[in-house]
């Protein structure tokens, strides 16, 4: 049965499969960003209030992952929309990540 954790659990674990050069900032997680001037990720989840979809209690849960690309002032934005692009590619629409799935296209904002 889906919950908050094990989704949570299931979509960070895919996050972590990222081929990335990028160092990531975990929610929760304390992060110093690097040092040498580059940029990172920044991971944040956003859950929802769950859907009740049968009269039995069943739930839905709902709500978005975001993975943020950051880069410093004056990186430009080519390396980052390289970045984010790979991390869309990484989370197609229809992926099935543990008990859930990606339901709308990811998107660069």
């Amino acid at each position: 049965m889906a919950t908050d954790l094990t989704l949570a659990k299931a979509l960070l674990d895919r996050v972590g499969t990222l081929s990335t050069s990028r160092p990531i900032a975990w929610p929760g997680v304390d992060f110093t960003p690097p040092s040498d001037g580059s940029g990172w990720l920044e991971v944040r989840l956003f859950p929802n209030t769950p859907n009740n979809i049968t009269h039995s209690g069943k739930q839905q849960y709902i709500g978005f992952l975001q993975v943020a690309v950051v880069d410093r002032e004056g990186a430009g934005v080519i390396n980052a929309i390289t970045d984010a692009e790979g991390i869309i590619a990484h989370f197609p629409k229809g992926l099935q990540v543990g008990a859930t799935r990606v339901r709308a296209a990811p998107y660069i904002s």
